[in-house]
């Protein structure tokens, strides 16, 4: 028998919340897209930023890590990878990171703003108060909630695509 705070039955109260940032070449935009983040989740106890910059060309780590200092945020790491990882592969050193600080819950975001860093919220709201396995944004902007790895859990009207 799975235990009610794990069978997707009840939502979560409290939990670690990572927002990954992927980047690559996005020095043009990774200002943009962290001032897009709404304020109040870079004082949040409960809420990590990760920025890797897979071995860009530009200075996209540079330009992050200034906009860190600038707005005197604690909770953003910026990484810089010594080789291009590719795509998957820095997606991999995300997860990795998250799964070895004991995150309950990782956020993609990419560093050249094609998602909204605005919809943050409505993600970790839909996670906490559903209990979600998976939380999908949709191009409607709904936050998605699946308990089911299938697909089989998915809201009515959400679409993946």
């Amino acid at each position: 028998m799975v235990p009610a705070e794990m069978d997707g039955t009840t939502g979560r109260s409290s939990g670690r919340v990572l927002v990954f940032i992927v980047s690559y070449n996005a020095e043009k935009h990774i200002g943009s897209v962290l001032d897009r983040v709404p304020k109040e989740l870079f004082g949040s106890e409960d809420v990590h930023f990760l920025c890797i910059d897979d071995c860009s060309g530009d200075g996209t780590a540079s330009v992050a890590a200034l906009w860190a200092r600038e707005h005197r945020v604690r909770n953003l790491t910026v990484l810089r990878n010594r080789a291009n990882q590719g795509y998957g592969g820095n997606q991999k050193l995300g997860y990795r990171f998250c799964l070895d600080a004991g995150f309950d819950f990782v956020i993609l975001l990419h560093g050249d703003g094609q998602y909204a860093p605005e919809l943050i919220p409505r993600f970790i709201a839909t996670w906490r108060t559903t209990g979600a396995d998976v939380v999908l944004g949709s191009p409607s902007g709904a936050a998605c909630p699946s308990t089911s790895w299938s697909g089989t859990g998915f809201s009515p009207g959400c679409r993946t695509a």
